[in-house]
């Protein structure tokens, strides 16, 4: 059952948003949102 509801869901919304985004958005800033989301998940350390 879970399994259908994310296929509809991921036919529904996730596809067209994800194809929006590749064919709209600039690959230089596809580029950029992968940093960042990459950065955001290491984990965080300071230094004093």
């Amino acid at each position: 059952m879970f399994f259908a509801f994310n296929q509809y869901i991921d036919a529904l919304i996730i596809d067209p948003f994800a194809n929006m985004y590749r064919m709209g958005v600039p690959e230089d800033v596809q580029i950029s949102v992968a940093n960042v989301l990459h950065n955001a998940s290491e984990p965080v350390i300071f230094v004093e």
